[in-house]
């Protein structure tokens, strides 16, 4: 079993939240400030927490977190009675204010939507909670979405959202187990990925729940009915020379998609199970390159090669280059019973100017496309004088 990594860091994880559009409940706890209201009106607020059979859940804990839009400005805690309300009254109200209620039941937090208070108003917030089955659960995969951020060369960071379906009307385990607990979710990651960790700011994982299991992310919280998204990080090392990865679905997977990037030609995937899609360029940060599978059964393996795009050859590939060419030529010459050049003041003025423009343009004072329109013309004339001299096979020297 290998431990979990940290969180996702900056200005990657600032774009990835964009394009994904997830917002919970969990970013904003650890922002409680002061109010600065002075003349603010107040409202009540009424959660109502109930089961599966609609039938409210007594003497259960509440935590009621009272927003701005910015952060978190009051919370209150409080047990619901008999008949499973609790009413919190006298809430001050601003503009913008909003409310949402949390509660842990059976070991899984659950949460209201967040409703927006109106002075004088009482502001009811449904809770549904569902009881845990000691039937096996039967989840499937919606899609499971890997963005890759090429960091440099060989080094790729993945953000990973799983959108899991629980069809069932209770929450529920798999039926497996790991170190004497139960497993109510196994998200898969590759075998060489590094550094996993959820991605707690909007993922729905509880890192104190979870455990790695080789290339399985096991959530070890029943798994309630209805569709959630998971959010997790990991890094993939694939190297210069790029390598093969593997992800093994473990229940029914609808699709698994890629969007890789920055870029679209900043890395290259093949494999015979996906398809590649025109480029996402509507994503902040973008664009990416963009590919799609067919459906997964479960055990199923997706198989992809990772690694850069061929690379360009650099300043110095391209010099090499071009004695190469005109050496080239002289050989092609010699062989054919040409004579070498009858103008070599001329042919050594042109290779000092390539090499002239080559410095130039690694300094920076010379741009891309005038050094790449002189350096070709001055090739093209190095060529001209290397052949304008020789003679085609089986002709008579002149």
């Amino acid at each position: 079993m290998r431990p979990l990594a940290g969180t996702v860091g900056s200005n990657w994880w600032d774009h990835t939240r964009v394009a994904i559009g997830l917002v919970t409940l969990g970013a904003t706890l650890n922002l409680i400030s002061p109010s600065t209201a002075q003349d603010s009106e107040v409202t009540t607020v009424l959660v109502q927490v109930t089961d599966e059979t609609g039938t409210g859940v007594s003497d259960q804990e509440v935590y009621v977190v009272i927003s701005d839009g910015d952060g978190v400005v009051e919370d209150f805690t409080g047990n619901t009675a008999l008949d499973g309300f609790l009413r919190i009254a006298d809430i001050k109200v601003e503009a913008q204010y909003t409310a949402a209620a949390v509660t842990l039941f059976e070991d899984y937090p659950y949460r209201s939507l967040q409703t927006p208070l109106t002075p004088g108003v009482e502001a009811v917030l449904p809770l549904n909670v569902f009881t845990v089955s000691s039937d096996p659960s039967n989840p499937h995969i919606n899609v499971l979405h890997m963005v890759i951020n090429v960091l440099q060369p060989g080094v790729y960071q993945v953000i990973q959202l799983v959108e899991v379906l629980n069809p069932g009307e209770t929450a529920g385990f798999t039926g497996e187990s790991f170190d004497g607990r139960e497993i109510g979710l196994v998200i898969p990651v590759p075998p060489t990925a590094a550094n996993v960790a959820p991605v707690e700011q909007i993922g729905g994982l509880d890192p104190s729940r979870l455990s790695l299991d080789g290339n399985r992310l096991l959530d070890l919280r029943p798994l309630p009915p209805g569709v959630h998204q998971m959010v997790l990080q990991y890094e993939l090392l694939p190297g210069t020379g790029g390598a093969d990865i593997e992800l093994t679905v473990p229940y029914p997977t609808a699709q698994v998609t890629i969007l890789a990037g920055p870029g679209i030609d900043s890395v290259e995937i093949r494999s015979d199970q996906l398809i590649e899609q025109p480029p996402a360029t509507d994503i902040p940060g973008g664009p990416f390159a963009y590919w799609t599978s067919d459906v997964f059964a479960s055990g199923d393996t997706l198989r992809f090669r990772l690694g850069p795009q061929r690379p360009m050859l650099s300043t110095a590939s391209w010099s090499l280059l071009a004695l190469a060419v005109a050496l080239l030529a002289s050989s092609a010459a010699s062989i054919w019973g040409g004579r070498s050049s009858e103008h070599p003041q001329q042919r050594a003025l042109f290779v000092a100017q390539i090499a002239q423009l080559d410095r130039d343009h690694d300094r920076g004072l010379i741009n891309g496309s005038d050094y790449h329109a002189r350096r070709g013309q001055a090739i093209e004339q190095l060529m001209e004088i290397q052949s304008g001299h020789s003679v085609t096979p089986n002709s008579p020297d002149a």
